[in-house]
Formats: structure tokens, C-alpha cells, sequence
């Protein structure tokens, strides 16, 4: 081995160590999940989303109608949770033991409807929140079962339903590196059946809606009918990539890319309103509701490196969604298959801080 070839290699490490360090920015951090036993954070979450028709098609029997109002909508959602997350005990990786307690949850909506060929419009407004507003939440995780038990904190007694849809937690550890020494520019791919824990971080919460219209008869309320955001447990497919932006002032900032295209059956949901829209002596069955949603985003996630958890996340996306529906109907003593075949676009937005 050639000894000064040797210790001038060594010397240039050093120095570029030294001047990496002197920069701010780190050569390899520790990304983890792994709070202090017993810390606390306070956390705002906001989903938005926005979205219109471009364009509709209405066959009855296999024809095409002008028979039937044509709807075209344009409908905006605000959902805004805040929480306290209390890390009671974790492990490297997970939480152990997480209280979740709930404070205003607020849902916000609102619609321009437009039926077509008459020409009639309507603005369209409503509101919700949730049972589990001021209430805690407890999450448990039974190793042998491999799964996290769901209970009220404080002795609340409830219906214990209501938590069926929550997820123990919001800091987004999906996307997370499974090699936990990175460096800047490191990249990695997230499986992107991932896409629900980082779209929906804490699940899904039971909403009470209100909303002006309600069931108009013959026509579905736009308020009320799915948007991408509870059309995320589907069938999935894409890609989920994940790469560390930088790392300085103790975060690091993960920028990810999605592109995802998700189908899901919301048979039983629209089917519900269908039965409350139809007019009185006819019979419509659900046949099918087909919900498609394209999403093409980008976000970062910012993480606390001293804290072990997540600082802050911010993820837009671009969606074109399609939409069909396939009713059965009786009315009259006729029996025929109506088909609405709908297309929207529109965004979608997570802001967790």
C-alpha cells in the first residue's frame, strides 16, 4: 500500500467532513420514529379538495336521453382537525401506546349545481363535525395480534364504532426510509398501497354532514356524494418515490412523488342516496358505482431529527376522476338500466402541522 497515497485519502475525508460539518449540513442522520416516552405534540390537519364536471353522458335502456336533468357540478370540501398526540411509550419505529385527543373538527362544502339542457342552477352549502370533537382516543398495540387496540381515553364511554376507521398514527411513517442512516439525495420507492397512511394520516372519522339540499328527487347530492379523499381504499396501483431533499437546522426534508390511479366500489354509499332521491312509486337498485381517481402530486415531509418525529407535511396533487353508475329501475310498470358515465378534474391538498 502506498502510505502517502494513503494518509492524503484520509486527509481529504477529513477535510470534507469538516467542512460539511462546517456548512450545517450533516454527511449521514438518523431518521426514525422514536418520541420520548411521554411527550406531547399539537397538530392542525387540512384537507381540501376541489373538483368539476367536464363532461356527462346519460343512456336509458341503452340510449342516449335528454330526458333526464344533466347534472354538472362544481364542488369544493374543507376538512380541518386539530389533535394533541401524546407518545406514551414507543419502540424504535412505532408507537406502543398513543393517546390521541381530539379538539374542533370542522367540515366545510359547498356546490354550484347546473342541470342541463333546462338551465337550472343552484349554489349548494353545508356543514359537519364529528362525534369525537373534545374526546381521547387511545391505541394500543397487541403484539400478538401484530395490530393496535382502539379504546376511549379518560373512561369516555361511546359508541366504540366510531373508531373503527382510525389510525394510530400521523407522522407519516410510511413514508419513512427502511435503511434509517441516510444521506442528502438519498431515494428510495414506497409501496404504494402505502397511499391511504399518507393521504388520510389518522384515518377516516365519523362526520355528521348536513347539507341544504339533502335528496332532491331524482337528484344525487353532490355534497354528499365521494370525493377522492374517501375513495382511497380501492384497488391501487403506481408509484411512490421518495428522496432526502436536505438536511440542515435539524430537519430533514423527504420530497416525495406520487402517481397513483385508485378504483374503488362505492355501491353501498351512493346506493344509500339513491334510495332517498328516488320519487315515490318507482324502484331503483344499485347496480354498480365505479369511482376511478388519477392522482399526480408531489409533497415534503419535514422531519424533526432531535424529536425523532414529524415537524410538518404539505402534499398537492392534480386528479381526474371517473365516475359510473348503473341503476336499475322500475317505474311506471317499465323496467330499464340507467347509465351516468361522469368525468371531473380537479386538486387535492394535505396540510399537516
Amino acid at each position: 500500500m502506498n502510505l502517502a497515497l494513503s494518509v492524503r485519502s484520509l486527509s481529504s475525508l477529513a477535510l470534507a467532513s469538516s467542512a460539511a460539518a462546517a456548512a450545517g449540513v450533516a454527511a449521514f442522520e438518523v431518521i426514525r420514529f422514536a418520541p420520548s416516552d411521554g411527550s406531547e405534540v399539537e397538530r392542525t390537519a387540512t384537507w381540501t379538495e376541489s373538483s368539476k364536471t367536464t363532461s356527462v353522458d346519460i343512456t336509458l335502456g341503452g340510449q342516449p336521453t335528454d330526458e333526464v336533468p344533466t347534472p354538472f357540478t362544481s364542488v369544493a370540501r374543507t376538512l380541518e382537525i386539530e389533535s394533541t398526540e401524546q407518545f406514551v411509550r414507543s419502540t424504535p419505529g412505532r408507537p406502543l401506546e398513543l393517546v390521541r385527543r381530539f379538539g374542533p373538527i370542522t367540515l366545510e362544502t359547498g356546490a354550484d349545481l347546473e342541470l342541463e339542457p333546462s338551465g337550472g342552477k343552484l349554489r349548494l352549502e353545508g356543514e359537519g363535525g364529528s362525534l369525537l370533537e373534545d374526546v381521547g382516543v387511545r391505541f394500543i398495540w397487541n403484539e400478538d395480534e401484530e395490530t393496535y387496540e382502539r379504546s376511549y381515553a379518560d373512561d369516555y364511554e361511546a359508541d366504540e364504532s366510531l373508531l373503527e376507521g382510525l389510525r394510530p398514527t400521523t407522522d407519516f411513517l410510511a413514508l419513512l426510509p427502511e435503511d434509517e442512516d441516510v444521506e442528502l439525495g438519498a431515494e428510495w420507492d414506497v409501496d404504494v398501497d402505502a397511499l391511504f397512511d399518507v393521504l388520510r394520516p389518522g384515518g377516516t372519522l365519523p362526520i355528521a354532514f348536513e347539507s341544504d339540499l339533502q335528496a332532491l328527487e331524482g337528484i344525487l347530492d353532490p355534497l354528499l356524494l365521494p370525493g377522492v379523499f374517501q375513495c382511497l381504499e380501492g384497488e391501487q396501483e403506481g408509484s411512490l418515490s421518495a428522496r432526502v431533499e436536505s438536511i440542515e437546522d435539524g430537519l430533514a426534508s423527504i420530497r416525495f412523488k406520487l402517481e397513483a390511479t385508485v378504483v374503488a366500489d362505492k355501491e353501498e354509499h351512493v346506493g344509500a342516496m339513491l334510495a332517498r332521491a328516488t320519487p315515490e312509486g318507482a324502484i331503483a337498485e344499485m347496480n354498480t358505482a365505479s369511482y376511478t381517481s388519477k392522482i399526480d402530486g408531489k409533497g415534503t415531509l419535514d422531519w424533526d431529527l432531535a424529536e425523532s418525529r414529524m415537524a410538518s407535511f404539505r402534499f398537492e396533487a392534480e386528479v381526474e376522476c371517473e365516475i359510473e353508475l348503473v341503476v336499475d329501475v322500475d317505474a311506471e310498470g317499465q323496467e330499464f338500466e340507467f347509465v351516468m358515465e361522469e368525468e371531473r378534474e380537479g386538486t387535492i391538498s394535505v396540510v399537516v402541522e
